[in-house]
């Protein structure tokens, strides 16, 4: 059973996915986080297996948020949904661990698919 964090600043768009989430069977737990510092202190708590997480946070960035998981190796899945896409953060993302590169806006609807095939 997996435990995701979602790390997004729009809390319409956290809602919309926690309650796709939760739906899933092998989703124990869904939380959520608007910016950096929520995440990582979520983070540090060391219970998660998945994170969903938005480039575009206020303060720093989803960015910054891959560099602390790349640089204190917590074993778990990345995956980044951002209206922010283009090649450059795609490869920057990937190459700090993360496992997919998704876009909001037409890739939205398939997270759950990905985190069922985990």
């Amino acid at each position: 059973m997996l435990a995701i964090l979602l790390v997004e600043d729009s809390t319409l768009i956290r809602e919309r996915l926690s309650s796709m989430l939760t739906e899933l069977k092998n989703v124990a737990e869904v939380k959520e986080a608007g910016n950096y510092e929520e995440a990582l202190g979520i983070l540090q708590e060391g219970k998660t297996d998945v994170v969903i997480l938005d480039i575009g946070l206020p303060g720093k960035t989803g960015i910054d948020v891959l560099r602390v998981i790349n640089q204190q190796q917590w074993e778990l899945k990345a995956f980044v949904l951002t209206n922010q896409v283009d090649n450059y953060l795609k490869k920057l993302c990937l190459s700090l661990g993360a496992v997919d590169f998704l876009d909001k806006s037409k890739d939205f609807d398939k997270i759950p698919g990905l985190i069922t095939g985990l």
